[in-house]
């Protein structure tokens, strides 16, 4: 009886365990059958295709320009496209989704065609700058260039590029900066820059400067002047203005001390020197202070004039008739200057001139030493009276060549000549010679 019931209970399990096993036969296959109909009903993933090949058909720009002006300058706004025969393909490898034009249209040459708006600004200058030497004449002009941003939009990337026009005086400059932009097309397989407007000419204009009120700055002192400039620049056939405002400012000293608020000249004259060697020059000043006290002064220069009565020049061999001598032109050069203060508002500047008597053989000239004077109180800067050399107030007195000696093919000379000339109600005289050679 012990051994049925073991032999029986064998029998039992193993036919458990069949079923047992027939069961989860039964549910893995039935799970694997909804997991492959599942992934059998889900589509492909979608692969966007990319460019393969490319060839540029055509490319132009729009002949309107339009101008807009606001707060910020005049903007000056056109189109640039280009048209492209694309040929698109799957990628070799999984790449991003590209994005789009937001403007293209199909081509008249059946490519694509691809727009871009670019946008040129043109800025007015409103700047404070702090400077220490008042010169405001010749100033000088460059330009350069610089790279900013850029933005992609699609296939065409635009590049913000700017053109610096920069004005510098002695002491300081400021620039006037020009944006404009630059598209690129790239697919990757053509990269070509597309069409745009670049500038064109640009004209400096003249320098004004007016004097303002002195301010006190963080307690410091500055004296002010409101410097205007402006430059004309062509741009697509027409001309367009931008100006510079600049404030200046000058520093004076500490708050705590009474200070110029405004200077102006009251009163000038110049006067002959009673030994006819230059003139007196007199300026008179009302400057008002920042305590209310308001007063004019007189301020004086002695301006020197020295001619010397000889100069003599290097020899000069010459293969021409000494009767075929003729002047073509008086002209007068700026040679040195230099200068040195006279008190904490008065600068004398000593110029070294040479008036120039142009032949046609050779060119003679006579060197004059003058002075000019010059008031700067921070607030105000001018020049005192005086008188420049004028070519037209130049005389010639006499002119002649002097035989020296011959040896038969040549003939030496001494050339002298002899010139008046007047400033203001003065008159003086100098002559120039040189040794001259003439040969057949």
């Amino acid at each position: 009886m012990e051994t049925k019931s073991k032999t029986y209970s064998k029998h039992k399990l193993n036919n458990l365990n069949n079923k047992c096993m027939k069961t989860k036969m039964f549910w893995f296959i039935a799970v694997l059958g909804i997991a492959m109909t599942t992934l059998s009903c889900q589509k492909e993933p979608e692969i966007d295709p990319v460019v393969i090949d490319s060839e540029v058909l055509d490319s132009g720009i729009s002949d309107k320009v339009t101008a807009t002006t606001g707060t910020n300058g005049t903007t000056l706004s056109y189109e640039s496209w280009i048209e492209v025969l694309q040929k698109f393909g799957p990628p070799p490898a999984p790449a991003p989704k590209s994005a789009g034009m937001t403007r293209s249209s199909t081509g008249s040459n059946g490519g694509t065609k691809f727009s871009v708006t670019l946008k040129n600004v043109l800025s007015d200058i409103n700047e404070e700058i702090v400077y220490d030497y008042p010169g405001f004449d010749n100033p000088t002009t460059s330009i350069s260039y610089k790279i900013g941003d850029s933005y992609k939009d699609g296939f065409v990337t635009v590049y913000d590029s700017m053109l610096v026009y920069t004005v510098t005086y002695h002491d300081f400059s400021f620039d006037y900066e020009l944006p404009y932009q630059v598209p690129v097309y790239n697919d990757g397989v053509t990269i070509q820059m597309m069409p745009y407007y670049r500038y064109g000419n640009i004209t400096s204009g003249e320098t004004t400067t007016t004097d303002g009120d002195s301010r006190v700055i963080e307690g410091r002192v500055y004296a002010v002047k409101n410097l205007r400039h402006s430059i004309e620049i062509e741009f697509h056939g027409k001309m367009y203005a931008v100006k510079a405002n600049i404030t200046l400012l000058r520093r004076m000293g500490d708050a705590g001390q009474p200070y110029i608020v405004r200077s102006e000249v009251s009163e000038q004259n110049i006067v002959p020197l009673s030994n006819g060697d230059g003139f007196s020059s007199n300026l008179a000043v009302k400057q008002t202070w920042s305590n209310g006290r308001v007063e004019i002064n007189w301020h004086n220069a002695d301006l020197l004039i020295d001619i010397p009565y000889y100069t003599m020049d290097d020899e000069v061999v010459i293969r021409e008739n000494p009767n075929l001598l003729k002047l073509r032109d008086i002209y007068v050069e700026n040679d040195t200057r230099d200068y040195h203060n006279k008190n904490d508002y008065i600068k004398i500047h000593n110029i070294g001139d040479k008036v120039i008597l142009e032949y046609n053989f050779f060119n003679a000239f006579i060197p004059v030493r003058r002075m000019e004077a010059y008031y700067d109180d921070a607030v105000l800067q001018t020049k005192l009276p005086g008188y420049e050399i004028n070519p037209s107030k130049v005389t010639i007195l006499s002119q002649d060549f002097i035989f020296q000696e011959t040896d038969g093919t040549r003939t030496w000379y001494r050339f002298e000549v002899t010139i008046r000339i007047e400033i203001g109600e003065l008159s003086f005289e100098g002559t120039y010679f040189r040794s001259v050679v003439f040969y057949d």
